[in-house]
Parts: C-alpha cells; structure tokens; sequence
C-alpha cells in the first residue's frame, strides 16, 4: 500500500471516528436529560410522600384526640396535680 492509500484509509477511520464519537455525545445528552428527569421526578414524589405523611398523622393525631374527649379520658400533659398530692 503506498502513502496515498494509507493517508486515504487514515482519513476514512478518523471520519468515522469522528462520527462515533458525535453519535456518542448525542447519546450522553440524551441520558443526561433523561437522568435529569428522573431526579425531578423522584423529588417531586419524595416532597409529595413527606406531605402525606405529615396529613395522616395529624389526621391521626386529631382522630386520637377526639376519641379521648369523647371517652372522657384525661390528657395528662394538661392534668392538674391537687395540692395535697404533695405533702409538706
């Protein structure tokens, strides 16, 4: 094979070299921009989990409540102690 030919095939692979690599890049932004996505997603539902959780347990939390008010049972965060609890 003389220089002409070699310089030629030389051309030829660096070209479709150069193509591989553009197709390369091509799908990287793709993945990025899809990766992307999916973090927004996932973000978007992790927020959305947080504020169903912290509804169910107020709802929960008020349920409780007014079952214990309608059972008459004391909060005992709010009972009063009587001073005679405490002797002198």
């Amino acid at each position: 094979m003389d220089k002409k030919e070699e310089l030629m095939q030389m051309r030829d692979t660096l070209s479709s070299v150069q193509k591989t690599l553009s197709e390369k890049e091509t799908v990287l932004q793709e993945i990025n921009a899809c990766l992307a996505e999916q973090i927004l997603k996932t973000s978007s539902e992790s927020e959305m989990l947080g504020a169903c959780i912290h509804h169910l347990r107020n709802s929960i939390t008020n349920h409780i409540h007014l079952m214990k008010s309608r059972l008459c049972i004391p909060n005992p965060i709010h009972r009063r102690t009587k001073r005679q609890d405490y002797p002198l």
